[in-house]
């Protein structure tokens, strides 16, 4: 008897669907209404579905929908609200991550007073140091192999001073540095020969935003 039963579930789902079609035709333009539709549906998909039920039944069955279509409701209604409190969180539990802050991107400064952010090289996650006092963008060897790259082949014709003295680069191009919501194509960069911690995001990337600025424990880029 379970075939009978879905065939009435079916026919009984088209029916619904078809006759709010054609009585309110604008009952599925707008979000909100769609949210009521669909918990309409639901509470009939049930209701049909089951074989013997009670008033008993019908009431919890019929409540347990409301309930579910008012949290929809509400998720959906404070939807903007989740998702701020969202990036929230893991801006404080990952400082690394950006965050979108109207058209620009805010960096939370680590445990070391540092900035780190997590950028997108060419379709890899590549986290960076950003360094205003760097030049360029400079990859490390180890970023630079999950590029693709191999260090061993390239040509370290450019001079640097690092921490650690004296050392060369190899210069490359980078087609695309995403931060965020921030994309910046064609940057020029370099393979460090010597390059301890994190790849640095340096000056070759910075300056070609609109602008950016330490406030407090916060480094906010803007395009």
């Amino acid at each position: 008897m379970r075939w009978r039963r879905a065939i009435i579930v079916v026919v009984g789902l088209g029916a619904l669907a078809l006759g709010l079609t054609l009585l309110f035709p604008e009952s599925l333009a707008g979000d909100d209404r769609a949210l009521g539709v669909t918990a309409a549906v639901l509470t009939i998909a049930y209701l049909l579905g089951v074989g013997r039920f009670s008033f008993g039944q019908f009431w919890r069955g019929a409540g347990l929908w409301l309930l579910i279509a008012l949290v929809i409701a509400i998720g959906y209604a404070f939807r903007e609200d989740a998702r701020l409190v969202g990036e929230r969180l893991l801006a404080e539990l990952l400082p690394y991550r950006a965050t979108a802050k109207g058209g620009a991107v805010v960096i939370r400064r680590s445990q070391d007073r540092s900035f780190i952010v997590e950028a997108e090289v060419e379709g890899k996650a590549i986290r960076f140091l950003v360094d205003t006092g760097a030049s360029s963008v400079a990859l490390s060897q180890s970023d630079a192999r999950r590029l693709g790259l191999d260090p061993d082949r390239l040509t370290y014709s450019v001079p640097v001073q690092t921490a650690a003295g004296p050392s060369a680069a190899a210069p490359i191009r980078l087609r695309r540095i995403r931060v965020g919501s921030i994309v910046v194509e064609d940057v020029r960069a370099h393979v460090a020969q010597r390059l301890e911690g994190s790849s640095l995001l340096g000056m070759t990337f910075l300056s070609r935003l609109g602008s950016y600025e330490v406030v407090g424990d916060t480094l906010t880029l803007r395009p």
